[in-house]
């Protein structure tokens, strides 16, 4: 498994992640959260988990990828 963090700060940084989150369902999303921070107005951070790595990162984001530390192959 692949897990993926979105960063973006901003007025619509809601919104564009949550757009993220729904383009990302046709590419076997599995598991999703839409995290505010608690200390920073208007940084959002998106939490999701996929099957296979991304092809196509989405533009705007900060990204990072991880996958499991027992498998690193995202197997």
């Amino acid at each position: 498994m692949w897990t993926y963090f979105f960063e973006l700060r901003g007025a619509g940084a809601k919104q564009a992640l949550k757009r993220v989150a729904a383009d990302l369902s046709n590419q076997g999303l599995q598991t999703e959260e839409l995290l505010q921070s608690a200390d920073q107005p208007d940084l959002y951070l998106l939490q999701c988990t996929l099957p296979a790595p991304l092809e196509n990162l989405p533009v705007g984001p900060k990204v990072w990828r991880f996958v499991s530390a027992e498998s690193p192959a995202g197997n």
